[in-house]
C-alpha cells in the first residue's frame, strides 16, 4: 500500500462519519420534529399560535433537509477529488517506474 492509499482511506473513513452523523439529523432531528407537527396538526394544540407553530416547523424541516443534502453534496465532491487524486498518483507512480525502467536499461 502506498502512502496516498493510507490518506484516501482514512478520507473514505471520515466521510463514512460524516454521512453517518446526517442520518442522525434525520432520526434524532427531523422524525421527533415531524411527529410533533402530526400531533398539532391533529388537534392537540389549536389557534393561531398551533398554525404559527406548525408553520415554523415545516421551514425548520425544510432547512434541514437542505442541510442534509449539503452534507452529501459536500461528501461526494471530496469522494470525487479522492478519486482524482488517486488517478494522478497512479500516473505519477507509472511515469517513475518508466523512468527507472529506462534509466536501468542504460546502467
Amino acid at each position: 500500500m502506498n502512502i496516498f492509499g493510507f490518506f484516501g482511506d482514512a478520507i473514505q473513513g471520515i466521510i463514512s462519519t460524516f454521512l453517518g452523523q446526517t442520518g442522525l439529523l434525520g432520526d434524532l432531528v427531523m422524525k421527533p420534529l415531524q411527529g410533533l407537527i402530526q400531533q398539532v396538526v391533529g388537534g392537540a394544540w389549536k389557534g393561531q399560535g398551533a398554525d404559527k407553530f406548525v408553520e415554523t416547523m415545516n421551514q425548520t424541516l425544510k432547512q434541514l433537509a437542505n442541510l442534509g443534502q449539503s452534507n452529501d453534496n459536500f461528501a461526494q465532491g471530496i469522494q470525487k477529488a479522492v478519486q482524482q487524486m488517486e488517478g494522478a498518483f497512479g500516473q505519477a507512480t507509472n511515469v517513475v517506474n518508466s523512468l527507472q525502467d529506462i534509466i536501468g536499461g542504460i546502467f
